[in-house]
């Protein structure tokens, strides 16, 4: 905020990085968000998006799309988006939007903020933390498996 950068949130619910930025805005004087839109939007003719980063004079974009969507739409699209700085930042928007709660601090401090993120909103989530990481991890085990089998 010090410095004058000029901040763009993409992501979230239609009014979420909206409500984030106001709340942000409010805790951090100086604060400059330029602009801000909700992450439903066709990542395949982003068009408008782009142009609306562009318009704000973007200096650093937060982008939070969830993963992996949001890090392959800045893969896809770096070159059109006008911003010095991209930052992925998955729900950073529902926590400082005051739409989720953050978990415990021993929770984290545990390694179980994934659980208390589960019981939050488990429709949206159960698919990447029950089904999408244990096979990450299978696939993780396999290979050390191999490895200190063939000794590679």
């Amino acid at each position: 905020a010090a410095r004058g950068y000029r901040v763009f949130q993409l992501g979230g619910a239609p009014g979420v990085a909206q409500r984030a930025a106001e709340r942000l805005q409010a805790t951090h004087a100086g604060l400059i968000i330029a602009g801000t839109h909700h992450g439903f939007f066709d990542t395949d003719d982003p068009a408008d998006v782009l142009a609306a980063i562009a318009n704000a004079d973007t200096d650093i974009l937060f982008v939070g799309l969830g993963v992996p969507l949001q890090e392959h739409f800045v893969t896809r699209f770096r070159s059109q988006l006008a911003a010095k700085a991209i930052l992925t930042c998955g729900g950073l928007f529902d926590f400082a939007s005051g739409r989720l709660q953050r978990c415990p601090g021993w929770m984290t401090a545990a390694g179980l903020e994934w659980v208390y993120r589960l019981v939050l909103e488990p429709r949206r989530l159960w698919r990447r933390y029950l089904l999408d990481n244990g096979r990450y991890l299978w696939q993780l085990g396999v290979g050390i498996g191999r490895v200190k089998l063939w000794g590679h």
